[in-house]
């Protein structure tokens, strides 16, 4: 097994874009919006970072759970997590 430190998964570009704290997010060749609520002095214009983190969390756990419902060969159709 190679010990390849340099090999690089993700990169995310954050651009601060709205006042006081709207930012756009350039990650993979997509798009995202990140902000404050407005009860946090936001514009409410995407999620909130915790958002944006708990997203990519679930993201990664269907993803997995797929791979490996599809790696044992289980009919795994549809499924949710909150």
């Amino acid at each position: 097994m190679s010990d390849n430190r340099d090999h690089t998964i993700a990169t995310a570009t954050v651009t601060s874009e709205e006042r006081p704290y709207g930012v756009r997010i350039n990650t993979g060749g997509h798009t995202l919006r990140g902000d404050e609520p407005v009860d946090h002095g936001g514009a409410d214009t995407g999620p909130a970072p915790f958002g944006l983190l708990l997203s990519g969390l679930g993201a990664c756990t269907a993803i997995t759970l797929r791979m490996y419902a599809e790696h044992q060969s289980w009919p795994l159709v549809a499924w949710m997590s909150s």
